[in-house]
């Protein structure tokens, strides 16, 4: 009985090398009869453990990285792919938005204009002289004396100069009386182009007996340009 389970075992070895066994099969003892009937029954991969590398052709699958032809980078990104940079900022990017230039309307109207001082209008003197500046539209006021008991007229010089590209007007509103203001309809008013100087003369006749003395609304108008600073210069005889 040893000795046949041997020589059966060596016939099973010889048929896995392709080499004939005669003895066996003339002894009667076939594969069938040592190995089972489900020896010779092919092995269906659906039953392998998931995972194990077989495949159907008794071959061994590669590993799964083998199977992935794109490069990577380090750290798992494909080579392919991109960097992720920002790039540069796009003109949108709120740190590159233009500031708005500021405003050059005025910020108080003709009855809250600023008040200059006053100056005689018939007696020359070295201070009578009124002198502001500004950055933009804007209403004043001073008030021209009458100082004499002759019969001279009221005089005075205005003079606005603008700066840089700034083109500034000049309108002045010279009331009836020494008492009212006026806001409309400009007695005198000078529009020159760009930067040039703007200048209006007052010339009042002395009326008999009455006070000529006036309160003078001047109104300095930008009209294109930046709101860069104006000289305004009020002189009187």
């Amino acid at each position: 009985m040893k000795i046949s389970r041997l020589h059966t075992q060596v016939c099973t070895l010889a048929l896995l090398t392709n080499v004939g066994c005669a003895e066996g099969a003339a002894s009667g003892v076939g594969l069938d009869n040592v190995l089972g009937s489900d020896a010779a029954a092919p092995v269906d991969d659906a039953d392998a453990p998931p995972g194990d590398g077989s495949r159907r052709d008794g071959g061994i699958s590669p590993p799964v990285s083998e199977l992935d032809s794109g490069a990577r980078e380090p750290g798992g990104r494909d080579a392919g792919s991109e960097s992720g940079d920002a790039g540069p900022q796009s003109p949108g990017d709120p740190g590159t938005i233009p500031m708005p230039k500021p405003s050059c309307e005025p910020t108080s109207g003709c009855n809250a204009a600023r008040y200059l001082g006053e100056i005689s209008g018939d007696e020359a003197s070295n201070s009578n002289l009124l002198m502001t500046t500004g950055k933009r539209s804007e209403w004043l006021t001073f008030r021209i004396n009458e100082d004499s008991n002759s019969s001279r007229s009221l005089k005075a010089t205005i003079t606005l100069s603008g700066q840089g590209s700034a083109n500034y007007d000049l309108f002045v509103y010279v009331p009836d009386d020494s008492s009212s203001k006026s806001c409309a309809g400009p007695t005198l008013s000078s529009s020159k182009a760009g930067a040039q100087p703007d200048a209006v003369s007052i010339d009042k006749s002395d009326a008999f007996i009455s006070d000529d003395s006036r309160n003078v609304t001047i109104e300095v108008r930008h009209i294109d340009g930046d709101c860069e600073p104006y000289i305004l210069d009020i002189r009187g005889p």
